[in-house]
């Protein structure tokens, strides 16, 4: 990437889905590598458009108009969406709370109490 200086984060805001030119499966996860024209509104900057690449899991791709954490570099017209940590894009935490749920529903069965046996 183009990562020399220091990462600064921003907002940006996603204007056109150009599509995914690469594909793969993690585990449970379908992933494709898209390219997004963003908008970015720099906290000390005026704002820019670029192009930018992100691995995003294909159920959960974003949409035009949805804002976006991103990092870019102070004087570059360049920026990365951030995805980690995005409750709405980030396959890992949704996979660790799809699991948290999961767990706690085995947990609230097995300390339940049982009922009658059904009628015959």
């Amino acid at each position: 990437m183009f990562w020399s200086k220091k990462k600064v984060a921003a907002t940006a805001k996603v204007l056109m889905d150009e599509g995914y030119g690469l594909t793969m499966k993690d585990g449970s996860v379908a992933l494709e590598h898209r390219k997004f024209i963003i908008e970015v509104y720099p906290p000390d900057e005026p704002p820019f458009r670029c192009e930018t690449k992100v691995w995003v899991n294909w159920p959960d791709i974003p949409e035009v108009g949805v804002m976006m954490n991103v990092l870019y570099i102070p004087g570059k017209q360049k920026a990365e969406i951030v995805i980690a940590g995005d409750p709405r894009f980030d396959w890992n935490l949704k996979a660790a709370q799809k699991q948290a749920a999961a767990e706690a529903e085995r947990n609230r069965l097995l300390s339940g109490q049982p009922g009658k046996p059904p009628q015959r």
